[in-house]
């Protein structure tokens, strides 16, 4: 549990959280579950924080099963991880941190609207592939279209 709670809590510092310390933060042994003073963690949080928990939990059982046998596939899926418009520092410390994890040999796709220039500037330097795409990725189809 431990490895866990750290990578949480480092990762939501890199985030800049800031309802409550990062220190405060706990897993439970029972749910696997962030709390705090033995509670689960719900409603009290910012709806950026509460994005940010998301992605240091998701990361951090991912980055804890890269050094320990656990039953995780190593693969992170994230759709639009920006929701609830967190800072773009914030984002930036996302994709720093999942560059760390990934590069112990897990795959993590991050699929964004971000700016360009913005993911660009976050990845720089970092081991990853930046696939661009131009327009929709999902369009409508044709209904004369034979199935």
């Amino acid at each position: 549990m431990n490895k866990l709670e750290t990578s949480i809590r480092s990762q939501l510092v890199e985030y800049q959280f800031n309802t409550f310390s990062p220190a405060a933060l706990t897993v439970s042994e029972d749910t696997y579950r962030p709390e705090k003073e033995g509670f689960e963690i719900g409603f009290e949080l910012s709806a950026s924080d509460t994005i940010r928990l998301k992605w240091a939990y998701q990361l951090g059982l991912l980055d804890v099963a890269m050094t320990s046998g656990t039953n995780h596939p190593h693969i992170l899926v994230m759709d639009e991880p920006r929701q609830q418009e967190a800072a773009e520092v914030s984002v930036a410390g996302l994709f720093s941190e999942a560059a760390r994890v990934a590069a112990k040999g897990s795959q993590i796709l991050i699929a964004t609207s971000e700016r360009l220039e913005s993911v660009e500037s976050a990845l720089r330097g970092k081991k990853c592939q930046l696939i661009k795409f131009d327009g929709r990725l999902i369009g409508r189809l044709d209904d004369t279209a034979a199935p």
